[in-house]
């Protein structure tokens, strides 16, 4: 199978499940999964090679379809699968917009054709894609496919192929940053590292030719940014006035992370969260002012007692601090905004992924990051991967959702972790340090307001996310469960490692073993993963089909949440629990 047909049918994958998952659509009979689509009268049945209860199926091609009871099956390229999909959806829907369903088939082209890009550039590294030792950068240059349910998972407005190749994790991109100097009267510092931050990459000449220019700061930039801000009238004036200066490109070449405007030089002591003009997804990828702020608040609890108990009680648990920004002064964004991310991973980032990069599916033919870690250690070990699988999530829950859960229920701090905010650091293969990264994903909660604001007096108007409990368990539901851990143990059950039902049954258990302390909070997120059928959780196809910007408006109205299948509460995963000795043994 070719590259352009590997892209494709992932494509397909990922857009079929989106939709099945979000519509409660589709019947196995016989191994093969039919979608009736009664808008149109016509129907797709797609075989299964994979059957998954968290709803991320696999499946063998081709796909097929007919228009009508009486007429021919035919087989489904990408374009008639998600035309077909997207009709469906805008018929079934009287707030589903033509323009948005126009729009969401641009996206997945574009996303195909990325997918293709990257598969062609990284095709002398199918093997070492998925090395069980790779080191920080490589894993997060590894997701070729992307998310996973996602339509688009890989669509990009805003960058040609040439800049999608010079500046892609996919494509290994690396390049130096784009410099101006900002007259202190206009900018905006916080933290003590943004000045050393912004110095960091540029060597002792460049250093020197513009150290005599005191009454200016070095601000850093994408060259993407670079060259949108410098077509702007505004931007253009001030140069003309000298209270900018366009230094140009300098300094040491950086690398882009995964999220893309997130850059990486292993040797600094810094990264640089950037803002970019380029629709990632569906969203336009710019730091905001409140995201600058909440950074610092954040800085300001990891400083307090808080950050003091969570490094005592879970010294395996690190939130990876944005402890300081540049800006322009004013309450708008200016396109200059530049968070400052601490970066620990230099020298020891070896075993070392984000969860995405972990779960990623692997090329055809090949075994995934997860697969040949899991093998690995069964090897050394002589063990089943079943039994391996076990101990490998427990350790994984005991580093990670305990101190997640523990953050939320007693000090009302909710963190989205999803499968990208996620990091994880191995030892021998087995988790042994987890990293949670994200200006934009703190949640606090209203209950626990005025305790909060013993530490930080001013968290309500710097962080602009103090929410209700009901929407933070909403958030948690979705990003920690649905997306990342269901999505983890999806990857096992897909890898052939071990039954999906035995990871979910552990996952259970440990939310009883959570009960009291959940009991401590105003929260309902135990209580409802353990014995509601169905929850709401974010549907990203239908958020495409009603054109919402997940970062643009209210926490409330950014996506679309659909009441989805909860996997916790099947008759299969309870009844896990009679062979778990075996399992264990």
């Amino acid at each position: 199978m070719n590259n352009r047909e590997t892209a494709q049918q992932k494509a397909m994958e990922c857009f079929l499940n989106c939709y099945v998952r979000e519509t409660s659509s589709g019947l196995v009979k016989s191994g093969t999964l039919h979608i009736p689509l009664p808008r149109q009268g016509a129907e797709i049945k797609a075989p299964l090679k994979y059957y998954s209860i968290t709803e991320r199926h696999l499946y063998s091609f081709p796909i097929l379809y007919r228009l009508n009871q009486d007429a021919k099956w035919h087989k489904a390229d990408v374009v008639i699968l998600a035309s077909l999909l997207a009709k469906e959806l805008s018929l079934d829907s009287q707030n589903a917009e033509h323009a948005a369903v126009q729009e969401l088939m641009k996206r997945v082209l574009l996303s195909v054709e990325n997918m293709e890009l990257f598969l062609d550039e990284r095709q002398g590294e199918r093997s070492s894609l998925y090395c069980p030792k790779r080191h920080f950068l490589d894993s997060e240059q590894s997701l070729l496919f992307g998310h996973l349910l996602h339509p688009t998972p890989k669509s990009r407005q805003g960058m040609d192929e040439k800049n999608t190749c010079l500046y892609s994790p996919e494509t290994k991109g690396k390049f130096p940053l784009h410099y101006f100097l900002v007259h202190e009267s206009l900018a905006e510092v916080e933290g003590d590292e943004a000045v050393s931050a912004a110095w960091a990459l540029l060597s002792n000449q460049e250093r020197e030719a513009i150290r005599h220019m005191e009454e200016f700061y070095l601000f850093p930039l994408h060259p993407l940014q670079a060259k949108h801000l410098l077509e702007d009238n505004g931007v253009r004036k001030l140069i003309k006035e000298e209270l900018f200066i366009d230094l140009g490109m300098m300094g040491e070449e950086v690398s882009a992370t995964s999220s893309i405007r997130t850059v990486y030089n292993e040797k600094a002591d810094y990264m640089w969260k950037l803002s970019i003009p380029v629709k990632v997804t569906n969203s336009l990828r710019v730091n905001k002012k409140k995201e600058l702020t909440r950074g610092r608040v954040v800085n300001d609890i990891l400083d307090s007692e808080i950050g003091t108990q969570l490094k005592t009680f879970f010294p395996e648990f690190y939130v990876i601090r944005d402890p300081a920004y540049l800006a322009l002064k004013g309450e708008k964004e200016s396109g200059f905004e530049v968070v400052i991310r601490e970066n620990p991973f230099q020298s020891d980032s070896e075993e070392t992924t984000l969860i995405a990069g972990l779960c990623q599916d692997a090329l055809p033919e090949e075994s995934n990051h997860l697969q040949r870690i899991i093998e690995r250690i069964a090897a050394k070990e002589n063990r089943k991967t079943e039994q391996v699988s076990v101990d490998w999530f427990q350790q994984y829950l005991d580093i990670s959702i305990k101190p997640l859960l523990w953050l939320y229920f007693i000090h009302g701090i909710g963190l989205e972790a999803h499968q990208q905010n996620a990091v994880l650091k191995m030892r021998e293969g087995y988790p042994c340090m987890f990293y949670y990264r994200d200006n934009q994903g703190y949640y606090f909660a209203e209950s626990k307001l005025d305790y909060l604001q013993r530490m930080v007096p001013d968290i309500k108007d710097k962080s602009d996310t103090v929410c209700t409990d009901e929407l933070i368990d909403e958030r948690l539901r979705y990003y920690i469960f649905f997306n990342h851990l269901f999505g983890l143990i999806n990857a096992f059950g897909a890898s052939g490692l071990v039954q999906e039902e035995v990871l979910l049954y552990q996952l259970r258990q440990e939310l009883m073993n959570m009960l009291p302390l959940a009991d401590q909070s105003q929260s309902e997120l135990v209580q409802t993963l353990l014995h509601q059928k169905t929850l709401p959780s974010k549907a990203n196809l239908l958020t495409r089909v009603h054109n919402m910007d997940e970062l643009v408006g209210s926490l409330a109205s950014q996506s679309v949440y659909t009441a989805v299948h909860n996997p916790l509460v099947s008759r299969e995963v309870q009844s896990v629990g009679t062979n778990e000795t075996s399992i264990r043994a």
